[in-house]
């Protein structure tokens, strides 16, 4: 435990442990500065946590799943988060596994809610071992003027199911990016349903997918547009990036449209380094393990910069380069 939190917290922060034996602890190291209600319900599985108010926006707060037990885990665990009205709120998440822990899956179903006037800009961690199955549902609601910064990391696991169900309300935006990594016969599907509820609500996705070596991704994005969403803006994005073939790369933009006072735009592209490039580069004495690093780093920078916060855009970055190589 030592060890996870001087590699990974290097920053002031509220930090939240949550273990799968059912022991919470949760720890404020700085106090005075937000009230957080954390309530578990054994018999249910579920967690409830409840972020009051925020005094100091620049402090995130770092929840930290941690499994230690020695045995196979199929069970769902329900997390409910909840902020109140007027927040400006970072909340990451990650994921910590134990070298003597033999669970094989990880399965959350998470419900998000936020009130009205917050701005949240979560990061999702996904950096576990080769033998673990990540499941995860999510619903989020994102109430009247209220804003969703999402930003997902697909790193490492065996297989890594995600769906997500958004419901956008009134001058509510919510804007993600996601970068997916594939190497060595990894498994990803990804599926997201947005639905634009009222008026003035904008939706921005963008989804990068790097095949290092052989595997499998899939990719579903659903865009429903109701009768009352006049002036709603919906954007998807969705660029894929493979080194070697891959076994199956899939998707699957939708759009479901009953207004026509709207903005819709989807973008597909699937591509691998074009012979061109290589010649360029390798005539500026760059070897072929270089390019594809350089190329790389191009294909995954314009997302680490819309990370505001430095320190949090080095620690992905370090991350990402590490399962790179």
């Amino acid at each position: 435990m030592k060890n996870l939190l001087k590699k990974n917290i290097k920053i002031k922060l509220i930090k939240i442990i949550i273990l799968n034996n059912k022991k919470i602890y949760k720890n404020k190291n700085i106090n005075n500065l937000i009230n957080i209600k954390l309530i578990i319900l054994k018999k249910k599985k579920k967690i409830n946590i409840i972020i009051y108010k925020l005094k100091n926006k620049n402090i995130p707060i770092y929840i930290i799943y941690i499994y230690k037990n020695k045995y196979i885990n199929k069970k769902k665990y329900n997390i409910n988060i909840k902020i109140k009205n007027n927040n400006n709120i970072t909340l990451i998440e990650e994921y910590y596994i134990y070298n003597n822990c033999n669970n094989k899956y990880i399965n959350y179903r998470y419900n998000i809610k936020l009130h009205k006037n917050i701005i949240l800009n979560y990061f999702k961690i996904i950096n576990l071992n080769k033998k673990i199955k990540f499941l995860c549902k999510k619903n989020i609601k994102i109430k009247k003027n209220s804003k969703f910064y999402e930003n997902i990391f697909l790193i490492n696991s065996k297989k890594i199911s995600i769906k997500n169900k958004v419901n956008l309300y009134k001058n509510s935006v919510i804007n993600i990016n996601n970068i997916s990594m594939i190497k060595k016969k990894n498994n990803i599907f990804y599926k997201i349903n947005i639905i634009h509820n009222k008026s003035n609500s904008k939706s921005y996705q963008k989804h990068k997918n790097i095949i290092l070596s052989s595997g499998i991704i899939k990719f579903i994005g659903i865009i429903t547009i109701l009768k009352k969403a006049n002036n709603s803006i919906a954007i998807l994005e969705n660029n894929n990036l493979y080194f070697n073939k891959p076994n199956f790369i899939f998707t699957k933009p939708q759009l479901n449209i009953k207004n026509k006072k709207t903005k819709c735009k989807h973008k597909v592209t699937i591509n691998n380094i074009d012979k061109k490039i290589y010649f360029y580069l390798s005539s500026r004495c760059l070897n072929k393990n270089k390019i594809k690093k350089i190329i790389f780093i191009i294909f995954i920078n314009d997302i680490i910069k819309k990370i505001k916060n430095k320190i949090i855009s080095k620690k992905i970055y370090k991350i990402i380069l590490n399962k790179y190589k």
